[in-house]
């Protein structure tokens, strides 16, 4: 298992410390960085938990996958497709990656 990502402390630039607006832009861009990087960390998690509390059952993890892929990516659906020679096989159902939730086309 990974450690865990904690947030930095100190703000300053490569010349030193940063003017109150740029620690503030800094600031966000930190924090967005890390609530990606949290989340990264959540699904890892997830993935690895149901691949070792579930062995053999492939579906179990290619669901969990595409469900966090399709959380992190903020997107409706996944699908994941597995090859085999020339031929792909969908390995997940896209609808139950959101229930209930709907792709809506500009």
């Amino acid at each position: 298992m990974t450690e865990p990502i904690t947030k930095p402390s100190v703000e300053v630039g490569a010349k030193g410390p940063l003017a109150p607006t740029a620690q503030k832009q800094k600031s966000s861009e930190l924090e967005r960085c890390f609530a990606e990087a949290l989340e990264r960390e959540q699904a890892i998690d997830e993935i690895l938990r149901v691949m070792t509390s579930s062995p053999g059952e492939v579906q179990l993890v290619m669901d969990a996958v595409a469900k966090w892929t399709a959380r992190l990516c903020e997107v409706p659906f996944v699908r994941v497709l597995l090859v085999d020679g020339d031929t792909l096989h969908a390995a997940t159902n896209p609808a139950s990656v959101h229930p209930g939730k709907s792709l809506h086309m500009p």
